[in-house]
This record gives structure tokens, C-alpha cells and sequence, in this order.
């Protein structure tokens, strides 16, 4: 049918794929990116979407509306994490999505027009793992819950003079909160801040930046240029008020809490307390960030 509709647009797509190519070759890589791809249509129809094309690594669909679109993004991240523990997908692969809610005009079975665009333009600019909307999509949301999301900036366009506010939606495989038939990770708001130092590099982990990504890839937060460091080597998230080590390496992690016995970590988490040291990889020799957890309201 012709016509133009309101649609939710998505495009996932995956994160570094050529390092993939890189490691493991172009047999094994494309098998691998194959397998994802598949598990990320599979969210999409779920969710009462159509998959329009599939362009090399990447996932372009179209979905009824706003709700559908995020359920379908968070469907896409959850299901390409289990993969991962079960070992089906390496560690580190994963996707980045953009969802724009808005006029689309359809011909034939073709899909196109600025929401097409924008959309393109939103996922282009999320990181590894995160999922990146529009506050005019955010505000389509049937039930939108403010402290579930975050704003990240604004998007200027080509040939326009306004920009676009970006929101992310923090979302995590681990939440134990429903929010309109939704998972979401429930941010806490109270003050507390966590900052990572590596090689005079400064990064801050807080209710408004939940999560930290650190590794050898390019698209890592903070990247960590080191052979026995992988692509995505470990993540630090802001859960319920505390902060938590997520290894997601193939060499592990050492945790040396300042005043406790050392503490081993391999694709597991352990929580973060007070300031320490944290080898990325299993022997002294390894790199080494140091974090110090700080209360900002005291």
C-alpha cells in the first residue's frame, strides 16, 4: 500500500565488526554476524514489526509505533547477550540501535522519507549495547517513565538550523522492574559517582552515565590499547545504587578493593566499594585502571 504513516523506525547495527573480521576471519565472522542478525529479526517480528532490508552488518525495520520499537530494541540487546554467555556469539559483539517515531511514506516495499533518515543518523551515534531515541519519540512512549531514560545531547542535522534531543533508554538483562510491559534498569538518583583512571584517561560512571564501557575496541568508553585487554573487556553499571564490575573477557579480571583480599572475576560481576585497583587480564604484569567511588551530595 502507498502512503505516508506514522511508523516507528529501528536500524540496529553491529558494533566493530570489522575487528570481528579481523580476529576470526571472514568465514567464521560472517557466520557469526548471520547469527545475530537473525536474533534481532526474530525481536523485531515478535514485536509486530517488518523487516525492510538487511544492509551487511546492519538491520533496518519498521515497526507500529513507539512502544513496539523500544520492546523490540531492548528484545534485540537481551536475547544477543544470552547468546554470548551460552557462547553461541563471541564476547563483545553486540549491537548499537536508533529508533525514531514518526511520518514514514511507503511505496510498494519501499520505506523512506526523513524518520527513514533521522533514524539512521540516531543509531550512528549510540555505543555499544545502548539504545538512543528521540525526545519526540520518547514523549509517543504509551507510559513514559522520565527516570528510566536519560538525555544525551542533541543531534544537528545537515542543512537545519534546529537540533534534535537525543534520550537513551537504560535497559538491562538484569532488572527486576516492569514498566509497561518493558525491562528497564532503574536508575538511582542519589548523588554517588564512580570515576576510572587509566594512563592519565578520566572516566565517570553516575545516574546521568550508568554504564562504562572499557576495552581494546575503538567504540569502547575507555579503550585500553593492549593485546591481552579484549574488544569489550568489561563494563562498569550503576545498579540500584551500587556500582558493579561486569567482565565480559577471555583473560578475566583481578578486583583489589583497597583493605580486602584480591578478587578474581571471569564473565561474572562483583560489586565495587570504596577505591581500588583493577587488573584487566590474570596476572601482575597486566594493564591496570584504578576507580575511586566518591558521594557527591556529602
Amino acid at each position: 500500500m502507498d502512503g505516508s504513516l506514522p511508523r516507528c523506525v529501528l536500524f540496529a547495527d553491529i558494533c566493530d565488526s570489522s575487528s570481528l573480521y579481523r580476529e576470526l576471519g571472514d568465514s567464521r565472522a560472517r557466520d557469526f554476524v548471520g547469527k545475530a542478525l537473525s536474533l534481532a529479526g526474530q525481536s523485531v517480528v515478535e514485536n509486530k514489526g517488518t523487516i525492510i532490508d538487511t544492509i551487511g552488518d546492519e538491520v533496518f525495520c519498521v515497526l507500529p509505533n513507539a512502544d513496539d520499537g523500544l520492546r523490540a530494541a531492548i528484545r534485540i540487546h537481551e536475547r544477543v547477550a544470552a547468546a554470548r554467555c551460552e557462547n553461541n556469539l563471541p564476547i563483545g559483539l553486540g549491537f548499537r540501535i536508533g529508533i525514531v517515531f514518526g511520518p514514514v511514506h511507503l511505496k510498494e516495499e519501499q520505506v523512506f522519507g526523513d524518520t527513514v533518515y533521522l533514524a539512521k543518523r540516531v543509531s550512528s551515534e549510540a555505543k555499544y549495547e545502548e539504545i538512543l531515541l528521540t525526545a519526540k519519540t520518547y514523549r509517543a512512549l504509551d507510559q513514559p517513565k522520565p527516570e528510566l531514560f536519560r538525555p544525551v545531547g542533541s543531534l544537528r542535522l545537515k542543512g537545519r538550523i534546529e537540533k534534535v534531543d537525543l534520550v537513551e533508554a537504560i535497559w538491562s538483562s538484569d532488572t527486576t522492574m516492569e514498566v509497561a510491559g518493558i525491562a528497564f534498569k532503574e536508575v538511582d538518583w542519589d548523588g554517588i559517582e564512580l570515576t576510572v583512571q587509566y594512563l592519565g584517561a578520566i572516566r565517570k560512571v553516575s545516574a546521568f552515565a550508568p554504564v562504562l564501557t572499557l576495552g581494546r575496541g575503538e567504540h569502547c568508553n575507555l579503550v585500553i590499547a593492549d593485546h591481552r585487554v579484549s574488544r569489550i573487556h568489561a563494563r562498569v553499571e550503576l545498579l540500584h545504587g551500587k556500582f558493579v564490575w561486569m567482565d565480559q573477557s577471555r583473560n578475566g579480571s583481578v578486583i583489589q578493593i583497597s583493605g580486602r583480599p584480591p578478587r578474581s572475576a571471569l564473565r561474572s560481576k562483583a560489586p565495587l566499594e570504596g577505591s581500588g585497583i583493577i587488573l584487566l587480564g590474570p596476572d601482575d604484569s597486566a594493564p591496570a585502571i584504578s576507580f575511586a567511588i566518591q558521594d557527591q551530595v556529602g
